[in-house]
């Protein structure tokens, strides 16, 4: 029995390795820096069990999220570790997060559940008998979908706005992540729309980040997200890149807005950066 997951990487080798033998793809994304990544090797991974099923029934693929950020951007759920189980197609079966070595068990066994009963349907064998079809490569193309209006776009944010702590959630749990990219259009969009709704949501997200304990005021910067709605619990890891697109959303409130109580936000967070 192993002492561990043969891990293979992300290429197209294992999407066809998945296909030629009829298998599930168990996807592990995860980060050197991921306090619960560590976790979750040193446990869950190390159950016999575990060990066992994945081995016997899964092709086990790890991906670090720093060397395939494209990888991550489309397969995350939410945080990490992501555990995320694809067909061998590349579609997405079901995804989670940390799993204890008893929840990964109860979660392999569904899986590998349904992926029994996909077999069995007609519309399976007829992909199954046409190679070529849906081609995965181990790269990702662009996606190519059609725009969003502004309205349509306004409509998903105000659906995954915290209208009590401010913030953004959009997975099942609770977890509070920072979104740059969202504060940067809601920044745009109230340049030309003062008063709006979309101001009132950035500014309070902006300003409830800064109170809560997502920043660390003792020496700067902020920390990866919080287990907690009210920016609460966070995790202790700091990410140059998200650091630095915070520092260009409250900048730009700054200095657009006139939302001049961000300075020592600002260049605390800097010095953390660079000192």
């Amino acid at each position: 029995m192993p002492h561990s997951i043969r891990w293979f990487p992300w290429c197209k080798n294992t999407f066809a390795k998945a296909a030629a033998e009829n298998k599930p793809i168990l996807m592990y994304l995860t980060a050197h820096w991921c306090a619960w990544c560590a976790v979750m090797d040193d446990t869950t991974y190390r159950d016999p069990q575990v060990i066992n099923m994945v081995e016997d029934n899964f092709i086990p693929m790890k991906v670090n999220i720093d060397q395939f950020p494209h990888v991550a951007d489309r397969y995350h759920f939410g945080g990490y570790p992501s555990v995320v189980f694809l067909s061998g197609d590349g579609q997405i079966m079901k995804g989670e997060n940390f799993l204890s070595g008893e929840l990964m068990k109860n979660v392999l066994t569904e899986v590998l559940e349904e992926y029994q009963r996909r077999k069995k349907s007609p519309s399976f064998k007829k992909k199954k008998n046409r190679p070529g079809q849906t081609k995965v490569t181990g790269k990702l193309e662009h996606n190519t979908e059609s725009s969003l209006s502004i309205t349509e776009i306004n409509r998903v944010i105000t659906n995954a706005y915290d209208r009590e702590y401010g913030g953004f959630i959009v997975t099942d749990r609770e977890w509070k992540f920072p979104y740059p990219e969202i504060h940067d259009y809601l920044l745009l969009y109230t340049e030309s729309n003062p008063g709006s709704y979309e101001e009132m949501m950035v500014k309070k997200t902006l300003q409830a980040m800064w109170a809560g304990e997502i920043y660390d005021h003792r020496r700067g910067g902020f920390f990866r997200f919080c287990e907690a709605r009210d920016w609460t619990l966070p995790h202790a890891e700091k990410l140059l890149d998200i650091n630095a697109a915070l520092i260009r959303n409250y900048l730009t409130a700054y200095d657009k807005l006139g939302w001049d109580q961000y300075g020592v936000l600002i260049k605390d967070t800097i010095n953390y950066l660079t000192l």
